[in-house]
């Protein structure tokens, strides 16, 4: 059966083509939207840190300190205008697109490396996270390296490469917790190895401790020495993102898991289903398949987890869905009859994703200037601002009260803040103004159980000032 045959160069100048498209795609309306939710509350952290405040002690939040350090380096070093910011979390996210293509280019070739690359940038929460101040945006390009570091030991069988990866995948995890599955997938990788290869099982077993003392070494490490700087990082990270749901009975919970995955494949059948039929077909012919599919395996985890889940959770898979799914319209593609037909796979999956990517490049407001003048107004640089969201405290450059820092739907639900905790730093702390969101999508402090007791507070301890949208 005849090949198609395309010219190696092509491949080479869409390769250095791609790029500068998503440069000029991922700049596009940077800062035209400044409402995400959880980015605010990062951008003050970083912000209060630069300024030294200790996370935890002077403000209270639920994102795990390398990230809000190596934010507030970046906030020391350049200063806080968002668009600075911001466009360095667009240069991660092409950092995390060029580890990716040189992972594929060195295991497969140029054609596969092409095609995860484009998946990759095109994917419609890459594009999302990888234009704001979020540690998914930092944890990617770790969490990418570490898998290259696994392929790299597995084909010059080297220690120091699976060392490499072991630790890479450590700090991922001390980034963002998500990574954790990511090194998940490599330990069953390797374990799944030993049973499969009973004859080579003393080089398995030892590659399994290699990888699994190197993790969890860098984790272990981070962990005293967070615990030592302020205890209550365990309450602050773990029980934050633990507590929510924990009350459902494991029937709901398995329930609300399926439907969790069965709500992500309907939103990326291509990509999920693609990766999945390849991943089956392949498993039992290629090493790189295997590494791949148990990446996708260790995300079954999120069937035991209570607390509500989004489909960002599952970033750490992308490598895997998109390396598996170019793989396959790769082999595809050689071959004369199927080559239509991989093409139209391909075309399924970015053609949405697109879609997807340009209606968020479109998204901005035209409130958030005019809140944020409206409180430096009314307010001295000194003063603190206590709001539903830390995001005006940011833009304003108006410190907030600890707890303030921290209102959220998730900790005002579960009671790690209340009206009577925001009171009391009421009494504490120079608050000249408070803002709340009265709306019918508030989600923040209007769910603290105490809330009309709070709000009947602040009206005996503050004038109303105005409404604004």
């Amino acid at each position: 059966m005849r090949s198609l045959r395309v010219p190696k160069f092509r491949y080479e100048l869409w390769a250095l083509l791609l790029p500068l498209l998503a440069v000029l795609a991922y700049g596009y309306n940077l800062t035209a939207w400044r409402l995400d939710d959880d980015e605010r509350t990062y951008l003050y952290g970083a912000w209060r840190i630069s300024l030294g405040e200790v996370i935890y002690r002077d403000f209270l939040t639920c994102v795990l300190p390398p990230f809000q350090y190596m934010a507030a380096l970046l906030i020391r070093l350049f200063g806080a205008a968002l668009f600075r910011i911001r466009a360095f979390s667009v240069g991660l996210t092409l950092l995390s697109a060029a580890l990716l293509y040189t992972l594929a280019r060195r295991h497969y070739n140029g054609r596969v490396a092409l095609i995860a690359m484009l998946l990759y940038l095109t994917y419609p929460h890459i594009y999302h996270v990888g234009r704001l101040c979020r540690p998914e945006t930092y944890m990617m390009p770790l969490l990418i390296a570490g898998l290259l570091f696994l392929l790299e030991w597995d084909t010059r069988k080297r220690w120091p490469w699976l060392v490499a990866s072991g630790a890479v995948l450590g700090f991922a995890t001390v980034t963002r917790l998500f990574a954790a599955l990511g090194a998940l997938g490599c330990g069953l990788f390797l374990l799944a190895q030993l049973l499969g290869d009973w004859e080579r099982r003393g080089r398995w077993w030892r590659a399994a401790l290699i990888f699994a003392v190197s993790y969890l070494l860098v984790c272990g490490v981070a962990a005293l020495i967070l615990y030592h700087l302020t205890p209550q990082v365990v309450d602050a990270v773990l029980l934050h993102h633990l507590r929510p749901g924990s009350h459902r009975t494991w029937q709901r919970i398995l329930t609300k898991g399926v439907s969790f995955f069965y709500g992500y494949t309907r939103a990326y059948p291509a990509l999920t289903l693609g990766a999945l039929v390849w991943a089956v077909l392949q498993y039992r012919h290629e090493v790189q398949a295997r590494i791949w599919s148990w990446q996708l395996a260790a995300g079954l985890v999120y069937l035991f987890v209570s607390r509500d889940l989004a489909h960002r959770y599952l970033l750490y898979l992308l490598p895997a869905l998109v390396m598996l799914l170019a793989e396959g319209a790769d082999d595809l593609l050689q071959r004369r009859w199927l080559a239509l037909f991989s093409l139209a796979v391909i075309s399924l999956a970015v053609g949405p994703a697109l879609r997807e990517d340009w209606m968020m490049a479109r998204m901005r407001d035209s409130d958030t200037k005019a809140i944020v003048e409206y409180i430096q107004l009314h307010t001295e640089p000194e003063e603190y601002l206590l709001s539903d969201y830390p995001g005006p405290n940011f833009l304003a450059q108006r410190p907030s009260t600890p707890l303030g820092a921290a209102v959220s739907g998730v900790s005002t639900r579960t009671g790690e803040v209340t009206g009577h905790m925001l009171v009391e730093e009421l009494d504490r702390y120079p608050v000249k103004l408070v803002a709340l969101d009265i709306s019918g999508y508030s989600h923040h402090t209007k769910l603290m159980p105490d809330f009309d007791w709070f709000l009947g507070q602040l009206e005996e301890r503050f004038l109303r000032l105005d409404e604004l949208q």
